[in-house]
């Protein structure tokens, strides 16, 4: 069985290739997964929130810089970035349409593994620079 590190970078590994289903069954049924804006307390909720950056950001990267680990938790630090050429959909359903711009944004991801599934998700990064970069914030 993968250590929760592994599990964690594995996580980002499916996501990094466009593979949903393959981060979908990293998550426990009953994940607690959290990210600015975004609350989901099943795994089957988080699928239109993964496939909305995989298909906007299809050659985004998880550029890990520092893990931490304690027992089941590890937490992953990095930089998240990638060129903006699908639709972005936002969370009240409105699309953005691709500015071909590139966005990246420093984040932290928490997460706790049990039995090599993750069972909570807590992801902390800044929305406001990333859609900054992508030219989304009115002119001042």
């Amino acid at each position: 069985m993968a250590t929760p590190r592994e599990t964690a970078e594995q996580f980002f590994a499916a996501i990094e290739v466009g593979d949903v289903d393959r981060a979908l069954g990293l998550l426990a049924a009953n994940v607690q997964f959290t990210s600015p804006g975004s609350d989901f307390d099943r795994a089957a909720d988080v699928r239109h929130y993964l496939e909305t950056f995989v298909n906007a950001f299809p050659d985004a990267k998880f550029n890990v810089s520092r893990a931490l680990e304690s027992g089941s938790t590890v937490a992953l630090e990095g930089v998240y970035g990638g060129t903006h050429t699908g639709p972005l959909r936002t969370p009240d359903g409105a699309e953005i349409p691709a500015t071909g711009r590139e966005a990246q944004a420093p984040f932290v991801t928490v997460f706790e593994i049990e039995d090599g599934q993750i069972i909570s998700h807590a992801s902390y990064w800044d929305q406001l620079t990333f859609i900054g970069q992508l030219g989304l914030l009115p002119k001042a």
